[in-house]
């Protein structure tokens, strides 16, 4: 697929429910904006409509939360809005103080990432989420849930949160590869490596990290509150878990098609996911977004325009109850986080698996940043090797993880 880029600046917001029709919020009031910079947004009012000062002004990054939104204009100012209940939408002085290149949101927490790969969190912190390993240089972040996750300069993958399901032990596999990305669900992980490589592992009561044995190399990856999202080289997309119910008090967390994948969608240049809804734009610049929506899926057709060229960027996310996407980002200043210096070539690589426990819940781990070497590859193993990678992880506390990763056929 040719890369597509953008010469419109935009911004939507469009409102997906995330509970029952019960629900009082599901019938909140919606209402929508058009900025004199092409902003355009949708969504419930608790959400709330992005401020005016924001009307022309060129985006550099963006990201959702629960109900909360956090921008990064191109000047380096970070604006928040929505929910403030764990004071997430609070920005903190020091931001000003200053450059910040990227923004990342968890349920009720926020971060920015500075061009000194300082992380600096606000909101909700039961779990330690806003509070990053000392001396930590970033090159990458991302939130999910109650977890932060981030590639340092070195090109490791660090996490800090919760870790009730594992999501703290960072796989051997993925310490040992070339990371490009990574995305936070609820409870889980999932990173891509440079060879088009995913990796999942943390909580898979709903097959969110049980990847696709027929997963072709990924170029983009996005993660929701029980389901994951790639993007292929090609421009076709894969999507899994939520695939069966789990009663949480009156709500049932079940398939709500947003793994459904809308046929004839053609060929996509970026996805999203939210907590039960997946967002795609494909390269005739229409935006689809389908999974739990009680007005069935929609589609914003000429979102954006699209040309043949490299310049501009295009990014969609998704929140619990609304999406949000943008055309034509423009770098902070034209700074841009250094790469993560490639690690060097992996060993020997252990074989074998961790048990496949699909309600793995996996007491605290301690600090995040751990290594595991319990990730199952799709590759041929022994079963001498495999009983004894399972014995070696019961031994360690850690055969309940689920740890899935998928090798496409690289050409």
């Amino acid at each position: 697929m040719k890369r597509k880029s953008i010469f419109a600046a935009a911004l939507l917001l469009a409102a997906v429910p995330w509970a029952l029709p019960h629900d009082a919020e599901a019938t909140d009031q919606r209402e929508t904006f058009q900025s004199a910079a092409n902003m355009w947004w949708n969504g419930p009012e608790n959400v709330g409509a992005p401020p005016e000062s924001l009307n022309q002004t060129s985006l550099a990054d963006i990201a959702a939360g629960n109900k909360h939104t956090v921008v990064l204009d191109s000047a380096g100012t970070v604006n928040a809005w929505g929910d403030n209940g764990q004071g997430q939408t609070d920005i903190p002085a020091r931001l000003a103080e200053t450059t910040v290149i990227a923004v990342a949101a968890g349920a009720n927490h926020s971060l920015a990432l500075t061009k000194d790969g300082e992380v600096i969190g606000w909101g909700r912190n039961a779990d330690g989420q806003i509070s990053p390993p000392e001396g930590l240089k970033a090159a990458m972040i991302a939130a999910g849930g109650s977890g932060s996750l981030a590639i340092d300069r070195d090109g490791n993958v660090v996490y800090w949160g919760e870790t009730a399901f594992g999501q703290g032990l960072i796989p051997q596999e993925v310490a040992e590869s070339t990371i490009t990305d990574i995305a936070v669900g609820s409870g889980f992980n999932v990173a891509l490596d440079s060879e088009g490589h995913v990796y999942g592992w943390g909580r898979n009561d709903l097959g969110q990290t049980r990847i696709p044995d027929d997963l072709p190399p990924v170029k983009a990856i996005a993660a929701g509150t029980a389901h994951t999202v790639a993007l292929t080289n090609d421009g076709e997309i894969f999507a899994w878990g939520a695939r069966k119910a789990n009663a949480h008090d009156d709500i049932q967390l079940s398939d709500q098609g947003q793994t459904k994948v809308p046929s004839g969608i053609g060929s996509v240049m970026a996805i999203g996911a939210g907590a039960y809804h997946t967002a795609a734009i494909t390269t005739d610049g229409t935006l689809h977004v389908w999974g739990w929506d009680e007005a069935g899926p929609q589609t914003v057709e000429q979102f954006t325009e699209t040309q043949e060229s490299s310049g501009d960027t295009i990014k969609v996310v998704g929140g619990e109850r609304h999406t949000l996407a943008v055309a034509g980002l423009t770098p902070v200043n034209g700074e841009t986080a250094p790469p993560p210096r490639p690690t060097p070539e992996p060993g020997p690589q252990p074989g074998g698996s961790a048990p496949d426990n699909p309600d793995s819940t996996i007491p605290d781990q301690g600090t995040g940043g751990q290594q595991s070497d319990s990730l199952s590859s799709t590759g041929a193993v022994t079963p001498i090797l495999a009983g004894l990678a399972a014995v070696l992880a019961l031994a360690v506390g850690i055969g309940l993880l689920s740890i899935k990763t998928r090798k496409g056929n690289i050409q």
